[in-house]
C-alpha cells in the first residue's frame, strides 16, 4: 500500500503542524523532539519547525531509557513527539517528568497524550505567519554515534543545509526527474542531507521506507525504476 503526496500537500500539512507549535507556545530557537522510525509526520516536522525557526531534534530509536534521558537534559525539548510503537520507552521517558508534553504521531492517542491527526483536523492550513530566520540559525541537532564516549549534539543551521543541498545537486548532476527510495533513518545526517532535502529543492520524487528490508528494497527500486539509490555496506 502506498500514499501519494504532492509537494503542496506537504506544504499544507506543515502549515497545519506548525500552526499547531505555535498554539502551544513554541517560538523561534524552541526544540521538538521526535523518537520516531521513518514517518510522514518526521518530515512534516521538519518543515513546519522550519517555517517558525523552532529547532527539530531526532532522537535514535535504538537508544535506551537512559540514554535518551541524557540527550533530553542535553536538549530540554518542548514537546516530545513519538511513534506508537515505540510508547514503552516514550512512557518511561515521560514519567521522568522532563518535558511539558508528549504528543503521539498517527491517529491514536496514548493515555493523555494526543495524536498528531486529532491536533491538526481542525487547524488552519493556510500560510503561518513567520519569525525572521536567518541563514545562522539552527535547524536541527543531530547527535553523533557516541562511540568512543557520550554523543554530542551536532547543531545544524539553515545555512548548512541549504548550501549542502544545492552542492549535493550540482555535483551529482540531479534532475527534477530522480527517483529515491530513502533508506537512510531521519535520526541521521544522511536521512536529511542525502538525498531527502536535496530532492525537495529540485521537486523530485522520493518514496519514504520503512524498516530496511532488502527484498522489499529491490521490489520498489524496480516498481518506482529508481535512479539512484543511497546505502551502506552493513544493510
Amino acid at each position: 500500500e502506498k500514499t501519494l503526496y504532492t509537494f503542496n500537500d506537504l506544504n499544507l500539512r506543515a502549515n497545519k503542524l506548525a500552526r499547531v507549535l505555535l498554539n502551544e507556545g513554541i517560538s523561534k530557537g524552541d526544540r521538538i523532539a521526535v523518537f520516531s522510525t521513518n514517518k510522514l509526520e518526521c518530515i512534516d516536522l521538519f518543515l513546519a519547525t522550519g517555517k517558525i525557526g523552532a529547532i527539530l531534534v531526532p532522537f535514535n530509536i535504538r537508544l535506551s531509557t537512559p540514554e535518551l534521558e541524557y540527550l533530553i537534559k542535553k536538549t530540554s525539548p518542548s514537546i516530545f513527539f513519538y511513534e506508537p510503537r515505540l510508547e514503552e520507552k516514550a512512557l518511561e521517558i515521560k514519567n521522568l517528568n522532563l518535558i511539558k508534553k508528549n504528543v503521539v504521531m498517527g491517529n491514536r492517542a496514548i493515555l493523555d497524550d494526543a495524536s498528531t491527526q486529532k491536533l491538526t483536523e481542525k487547524v488552519s492550513s493556510s500560510k503561518v505567519e513567520r519569525p525572521i530566520i536567518n541563514f545562522e540559525d539552527p535547524h536541527l541537532i543531530l547527535f553523533t554515534g557516541g562511540t568512543t564516549g557520550l554523543p554530542k549534539g551536532a547543531i545544524i543551521p539553515h545555512r548548512l543545509i541549504f548550501w549542502n543541498s544545492v552542492n549535493t545537486i550540482l555535483s551529482w548532476s540531479l534532475t527534477p526527474e530522480d527517483i529515491q527510495p530513502l533508506l537512510f533513518p531521519l535520526f541521521h545526517t544522511g536521512g536529511w542531507n542525502v538525498l531527502l532535502v536535496p530532492f525537495y529543492h529540485l521537486g523530485a520524487k522520493t518514496i519514504l521506507m520503512g524498516d530496511f528490508d532488502p527484498e522489499e528494497t529491490i521490489k520498489v527500486i524496480k516498481r518506482e525504476k529508481s535512479t539512484i539509490v543511497i546505502g551502506v555496506p552493513t544493510m
